[in-house]
């Protein structure tokens, strides 16, 4: 699906939801259709992170990760929603400075605590090429559904703005 505003707007507005499930869809407000979308995204992320470590493609903690960073043995790099500045932009030079892509995550410290054995960690990093694309882009989905999101609340809350009309 298409995330840019203008196309969920036309999407929602022409019922092409209903005609992709071959289904009826209950009208729904705008918003609550993108939260849903957006849960079902984050969802994703986290059985995409169990995955990895099951699978043990995935490294936690800022020095591991640090370390994989210097051997350019990483495809992605997560960090949490409150890590801390300095190791934030630490984190986001080095990768950078080897081309490894990184994304903030909506979770904070202690919700990634189940993938480093019950500590609270702040820096994800996953070396697995195919897992690390998929979870790109969800964490971009989300991303975009957010802003969606952002664009159609306020006090027209559910409503499409008269701009992506």
């Amino acid at each position: 699906m298409c995330l840019e505003p203008v196309c969920f707007a036309r999407a929602f507005q022409q019922n092409a939801f209903g005609r992709a499930f071959k289904r009826a869809v209950p009208p729904a407000e705008p918003t609550e259709l993108l939260l849903a979308f957006a849960n079902a995204s984050r969802a994703k992320v986290a059985s995409l992170l169990a995955t990895a470590l099951r699978s043990g493609w995935l490294v936690a903690g800022r020095d591991e990760v640090h370390r994989r960073i210097h051997r350019s043995a990483m495809a992605l790099v997560l960090l949490a929603g409150d890590t801390a500045a300095d190791t934030e932009h630490q984190t986001i030079a080095r990768a950078e400075a080897r081309r490894i892509p990184w994304r903030r995550i909506e979770s904070e410290k202690r919700e990634l605590a189940s993938f480093h054995r019950g500590k609270a960690v702040a820096v994800l990093g996953v070396w697995h090429r195919g897992l690390a694309d998929r979870l790109q882009c969800e964490i971009d989905r989300i991303v975009s559904l957010t802003k969606v999101c952002e664009l159609t609340g306020g006090k027209d809350r559910g409503k499409i703005p008269r701009q992506l009309q």
